[in-house]
């Protein structure tokens, strides 16, 4: 089955023309939103764009006495061919409302689709790479289908050979590296192997 993926940091309180302009180019049949208030996820989910979508803020709505920083959740908005079917969060995570998990299916195969923020070292220290570690652990159990789009702050410098890299964590490879412990593949880098002509130019 071919569909059109996005995954986008949105660090905005609230949904803007811009962003719609965007969303309507773009065209995706699914999408993944990082660094999404619970407003902005309420004013894209009132347009007819997509069928479905799921915040990580109505799984674990951030308390009255928490800052910004846990008022900054995940998104994922869906259409056909593709229906929600559960949602989670990865709760063992220090910011779960950073890691959202929707089991969604059609009529020719299900798909695990996730959203993903690690929090910047500038500010969490430690719990960064805790983090990636965690993430890149539980994608190494999952079967099936997956789909993901992370705002991973991270690599240091990210080059077109991986082997390049540069980190700032040593976990950090163990998701984003050449070798990760986990089975799926940057789409980025599966285009660039069928179009190198594209790679060449840039």
């Amino acid at each position: 089955m071919t569909f059109k993926f996005g995954s986008w940091n949105v660090n905005s309180r609230h949904l803007k023309g811009g962003h719609v302009d965007l969303l309507r180019h773009a065209d995706c049949d699914v999408l993944a939103l990082q660094e999404a208030t619970a407003d902005f996820h309420a004013e894209l989910a009132a347009l007819p764009l997509f069928e479905w979508s799921v915040s990580s803020l109505t799984l674990r709505p951030a308390k009255p006495e928490e800052k910004r920083a846990r008022q900054l959740g995940c998104s994922i908005f869906g259409r056909s061919p593709f229906r929600s079917l559960s949602s989670e969060l990865l709760n063992q995570l220090a910011f779960p409302e950073r890691a959202l998990v929707v089991r969604a299916g059609s009529t020719a195969s299900q798909l695990t689709i996730c959203s993903f923020h690690a929090p910047p070292g500038a500010n969490w220290g430690k719990i960064k790479p805790q983090t990636l570690k965690a993430i890149a652990e539980w994608l190494a159990l999952q079967g099936g289908n997956i789909v993901f789009g992370i705002d991973a702050n991270a690599p240091k410098t990210d080059r077109s050979n991986q082997l390049e890299n540069e980190w700032w964590w040593d976990e950090e490879p163990l998701l984003l590296g050449a070798t990760p412990v986990h089975q799926l593949r940057d789409a980025l880098r599966i285009f660039f192997e069928q179009k190198p002509e594209v790679l060449a130019a840039i």
